[in-house]
């Protein structure tokens, strides 16, 4: 019984099962064969009453009809009706002889008590019978119907009554006989179905008894396994059991005591870095404090340049609206210059015409001085303008230097800035000699207009002169324009470029702030892992384990 119960729990199940199905099977196939047998009995014995019903009825139909042919020739006296009659008579015959035969037959095959000695009675009288029939039929086919009808009331009535009452036994018989064996049949039914619930209980007991065995055999030694457990639960890890029951069982229980050896293992080295952890969450709380005064103070020093990038910023883009109305003032400049220029050409062609104009030329060189006083002044603007843009290039510089190794850019542009507003004073110095050139030509013209009109001809000359004067003044206003566009589209670029500067920097105080935040939260990380640390520590010490 032992090695059953070190046999697997799957092989347990399987030969539990085995048997418990072996007896069932057992059972069915008794029941299944004792039924099949009775059902085929009591087929049979229905096939056999059938057939001994119907040939009764078939001879005591026979016989009626071989009566009904003898009494009709007797009655007619029709040669062809008789003829028809003595035809049926002879069927009628053997249609009864026949039927008797096949009786026989089925009594041979399966005689009851008495039931051949009856048949062979009936067989007797039925010829006895026949004889005096057809010798009655004879005379009537004589055409002697009186000499007929006495035979057949005389010989052939006490016959055919004997026989009936025959028949009508072996009827009764048969009937009696039939529903003996049915009886039979029915108790062998029931004493095969009483058998088979005996068998099944039987069956039934047996696999309970397994049942009980197996499951105590397993039980047992699950509960040891279940008590184990129970005791790692409630913190004893110092519990042991020796494996036995089957062989699942025993790889449980071995499975539970490695499970408990290892717990206890874990449970050391986690008692151990629990305690590491609490100081390394002690030095990362200290760590995130510091790091989060950094970012403050980079925070500070964060804002304060992105405000100083601000104002310089808004420096710019002054310094560039500056640079744009210079630019639209030496538009307006050179477009008077190109009308003074066509005035002086109209005024020479004038001068060839009608040397009465003199006098208004002379005007006209007055209006040429007053222009060039407002081309000298503008020239004044523009000097000062690239004066201030120096300035503030020198002051970009400045910061930019102050900015370090992220100012460094921002360095490269303003000395560019420099030195194109260097180049700017030196244009609008140059147009400024030009501009007093201007004007002294202009007064001298004038003055030698009105001293005499015999001086049209040098008038004409100096008037060219103007001319190409005026040219110049237009090759140049064009230069100090185109000067003025790049000067106002770098200081546009540097403008852009310092916007993206401050939004960067914008972004570098955002980025802080978050390092605050995430410190903030790795501080509170830090307090939290501290708490779990203690919290893992006083679960552990509720464990009790070997050597502690």
């Amino acid at each position: 019984m032992k090695a059953l119960f070190r046999l697997g729990i799957g092989q347990q199940l399987a030969m539990a099962f085995a048997i418990v199905v072996g007896l069932f099977v057992v059972v069915a196939g008794w029941t299944v064969f004792s039924l099949n047998r009775v059902d085929a009995a009591a087929e049979r014995i229905a096939t056999v009453s059938l057939s001994k019903d119907g040939q009764i009825a078939e001879l005591g139909y026979a016989y009626a009809g071989m009566r009904e042919s003898v009494r009709n020739n007797i009655i007619f006296t029709d040669g062809e009706i008789m003829k028809a009659e003595a035809a049926r008579y002879e069927r009628e015959k053997s249609r009864f002889f026949a039927a008797l035969g096949s009786l026989e037959k089925i009594a041979t095959e399966h005689a009851g008590p008495g039931e051949s000695e009856l048949l062979q009675r009936i067989r007797q009288q039925a010829t006895a019978a026949i004889e005096v029939q057809d010798k009655a039929m004879g005379e009537a086919m004589q055409f002697l119907s009186a000499v007929a009808m006495g035979i057949l009331e005389q010989d052939a009535s006490p016959r055919m009554k004997v026989l009936e009452a025959s028949i009508g036994e072996a009827r009764q018989l048969m009937q009696a006989q039939s529903r003996e064996r049915a009886g039979d049949i029915v108790a062998e039914s029931a004493r095969t179905s009483r058998l088979a619930m005996i068998l099944a209980v039987v069956a039934t007991l047996i696999a309970c008894v397994l049942g009980f065995l197996l499951t105590g055999g397993v039980r047992r030694p699950l509960e040891a396994a279940a008590q184990l457990m129970e005791s790692v639960a409630a913190g004893d890890l110092t519990r042991r059991i020796e494996p036995d029951g089957c062989a699942e069982v025993r790889r449980l229980q071995a499975a539970a005591m490695k499970t408990t050896h290892s717990l206890a293992s874990i449970l050391g080295v986690i008692r151990q870095e629990a305690g590491q952890l609490k100081a390394a969450v002690g030095a990362l709380s200290g760590s995130a404090d510091e790091m989060r005064g950094g970012s403050e103070q980079q925070a500070l020093a964060s804002a304060a340049m992105a405000e100083t990038l601000q104002t310089m910023s808004a420096c710019i883009s002054h310094i560039a609206n500056l640079g744009q109305e210079a630019q639209n003032l030496s538009g307006k400049a050179g477009q008077q210059a190109v009308s003074g220029s066509q005035t002086i050409r109209t005024m020479v062609d004038e001068i060839r015409l009608i040397a009465s104009l003199v006098t208004d030329s002379a005007g006209t060189a007055s209006a040429l001085g007053s222009e060039s006083e407002r081309i000298s002044a503008i020239t004044s603007v523009i000097h000062d303008l690239a004066d201030q843009t120096n300035l503030l290039a020198l002051n970009a510089a400045i910061e930019a230097a102050r900015a370090g190794d992220s100012g460094r850019g921002f360095a490269v542009v303003a000395d560019e800035v420099r030195k194109l507003a260097e180049k700017t004073t030196n244009s609008a110095s140059q147009i400024a000699t030009m501009v007093s050139a201007i004007q002294s030509g202009a007064r001298s013209m004038a003055e030698h207009m009105q001293r005499s009109v015999s001086r049209v001809d040098e008038g004409l000359r100096m008037a060219c002169a103007a001319g190409e004067s005026m040219s110049a003044i237009e090759h140049s206003n064009r230069h100090v324009a185109q000067v003025i566009d790049e000067v106002s589209s770098s200081l546009h670029q540097q403008s852009s470029g310092s916007d993206e500067i401050a939004q960067r920097v914008d972004r570098i105080v955002q980025m802080i702030h978050e390092n605050n935040r995430a410190n903030a939260s790795m501080a509170t990380t830090a307090r939290q892992l501290d708490n779990l640390a203690s919290s893992l520590e006083s679960g552990i010490a509720r464990f009790r384990m070997a050597g502690s």
